[in-house]
């Protein structure tokens, strides 16, 4: 079911999406928008067999997600909104708005911005003609200005350490960045010494982790309920975060 500008699916949250809550979690909610924004993409020929002919594809440079409402559990379904907001220059805005299905008020609105890589080079590209012609919905999930800058951080701890698996990968050969999700909410469930009920959290991804990479998780606490947290390594900072938690 979709539109030029507004595409919309269903999806069942499934037992292996589910963490202890039997919530689902974050990181398979932002592979579920993933999706539904490959098929659109692809529906309005900017997606990812369209720019792989030209040596071109899609990368993911900041996420902000904001949780409204309980998370589904498992064996629920879930009404997926998408549309790409606007074009700026690099980068391609998409919102999301999720709810559950029959349910006219979301559990949670994203907003992401994407730029496009050089499959070859490795480097950004610009866009491509058919951009131009790309039909956009400028209705804001969160607000104008999101997805949110994230600073960086000043005095951190480091909790943990992630090495990158064959299991961690994507088909672009780095780390798929729903694992991000993971490691940034294992990392503050490490820092808190219990699992966060998280009411938002904004990510930048800076450098992609290669095969074998190992990434140094640090937090910093901003608030008492506003968390920075970072990934990096001797090559530099691969992602920062800012996390904010619901009070127990």
């Amino acid at each position: 079911m979709e539109s030029q500008s507004l595409h919309i699916e269903e999806a069942l949250v499934p037992t292996w999406d589910v963490g202890v809550d039997r919530r689902i979690r974050f990181s398979a909610l932002l592979g579920m928008m993933q999706d539904a924004a490959y098929h659109h993409a692809g529906l309005l020929g900017v997606g990812y067999e369209q720019l792989l002919k030209i040596d071109r594809t899609w990368v993911l440079s900041r996420f902000e997600l904001q949780v409204c409402g309980p998370l589904p559990c498992w064996g629920e379904t879930i009404r997926i909104e998408t549309w790409p907001r606007k074009l700026d220059r690099m980068q391609a805005y998409r919102d999301f708005r999720i709810s559950l299905c029959g349910s006219a008020q979301p559990f949670l609105n994203a907003s992401s911005s994407w730029f496009l890589v050089d499959t070859i080079t490795r480097r950004p590209a610009k866009p491509h003609e058919a951009f131009q012609r790309m039909q956009v919905r400028p209705v804001e999930a969160i607000g104008p200005d999101s997805p949110s800058r994230v600073a960086s951080l000043e005095t951190p701890f480091e909790v943990c350490v992630r090495r990158a698996y064959c299991s961690d990968l994507d088909p672009n050969g780095h780390v798929n960045n729903t694992r991000y999700f993971d490691w940034i909410v294992d990392a503050l469930s490490l820092h808190l010494g219990r699992f966060p009920s998280v009411s938002s959290i904004s990510i930048h991804i800076q450098k992609e982790i290669q095969l074998l990479g190992e990434v140094h998780i640090r937090v910093e606490s901003s608030t008492e309920y506003t968390f920075n947290v970072d990934g990096i390594s001797p090559g530099g900072v691969h992602f920062v975060s800012k996390v904010e938690i619901d009070r127990p």
